[in-house]
């Protein structure tokens, strides 16, 4: 989270050299909250990949018992 901070104010800083930080906070905002909803279908995505793992395997245990 820190990182994200300083990464964010480290973009403002930037945007307010080039005088375009007023116009670009919006977009800035929708690129971080874009960016978290990438990171939240990937750790989801994660997840469903596991599961589907674990069901092949304990599919396969049951067609081959030992």
């Amino acid at each position: 989270m820190s990182r994200d901070v300083s990464a964010s104010a480290s973009s403002n800083k930037w945007l307010t050299r080039l005088g375009v930080a007023k116009a670009a906070a919006p977009a800035l905002e929708r690129l971080e909250e874009l960016e978290e909803c990438i990171g939240e279908m990937e750790s989801g995505s994660e997840r469903v990949f596991r599961r589907l793992l674990q069901t092949r395997v304990t599919l396969l245990n049951i067609h081959n018992p030992l």
